[in-house]
C-alpha cells in the first residue's frame, strides 16, 4: 500500500510540474508575441525629439525678434528720461509736496491756539466741543497757545448772559425846508 501511496504521489507530482510547466511556457509565449507588438523606443520618442528639434531652431529668430521689439519700444520713450525732463518733474512734484503741506498746517488742530483760542479735552485725550461732555468728564484740561492748564467743572447753573436790547439803525431823514447837501 505504502509503495502504490508513493506512486500516486510521483505522478501528482509530475502532473503538477507538467501543468505549471506548460502555464509558465503559455505566459511566455503571449509576452513575447506582446513585446513584438511593442513599437521601438525610438518610435516612441521620435515626435518629440523632432518638435524639441524645430523648436531649438526657430529660439534664435524668436528672440532676436524680440530683441528688435524691445530696443524700438525703448527707443519710443528713450526721450522720456532725459535728465532736464526728469528734473522738472522732481521740482513740479516738490512744489505740490510743498502746497499740500502748507495746507495740512493750516488744518492742524493746534494753529487756532496761537490766535487766543483755547482748545478743551478730557484727561485722557478726548477733545470735547459740547457742554454737556465737558460736565461728564469733570476733569479737564485747557490747551492754550503757550501751554496747557488743568480745570475741573464745578456743580451749578450757569449764569444766563444779559443781552442787550436790538436797535435798527434810522437814517435821519432830512426836512421839508433842510438845504440840500452838496
Amino acid at each position: 500500500v505504502r509503495s502504490e501511496l508513493f506512486g500516486q504521489l510521483r505522478d501528482l507530482q509530475h502532473r503538477g510540474q507538467e501543468c505549471l510547466s506548460r502555464r509558465v511556457e503559455r505566459t511566455r509565449e503571449r509576452f513575447e508575441l506582446t513585446v513584438c507588438r511593442w513599437p521601438e523606443p525610438q518610435t516612441i520618442f521620435a515626435p518629440m525629439t523632432q518638435r524639441v528639434d524645430e523648436i531649438g531652431e526657430r529660439l534664435p529668430r524668436s528672440l532676436a525678434s524680440r530683441a528688435g521689439t524691445a530696443r524700438a519700444d525703448l527707443n519710443l520713450i528713450a526721450g522720456r528720461f532725459r535728465r532736464d525732463l526728469i528734473d522738472q518733474r522732481i521740482a513740479r512734484l516738490g512744489e505740490r509736496l510743498s502746497a499740500a503741506w502748507k495746507m495740512a498746517e493750516l488744518a492742524h488742530p493746534e494753529r487756532p491756539l496761537s490766535r487766543g483760542y483755547v482748545r478743551v479735552t478730557s484727561r485722557d485725550g478726548a477733545t470735547l466741543t459740547h457742554a454737556a461732555n465737558a460736565r461728564v468728564a469733570r476733569l479737564l484740561t485747557l490747551r492754550f497757545g503757550d501751554g496747557r492748564v488743568d480745570a475741573a467743572v464745578e456743580e451749578g447753573d450757569a449764569r444766563p448772559v444779559e443781552r442787550k436790547p436790538k436797535r435798527s439803525y434810522i437814517a435821519p431823514q432830512p426836512g421839508l425846508f433842510d438845504a440840500p447837501e452838496e
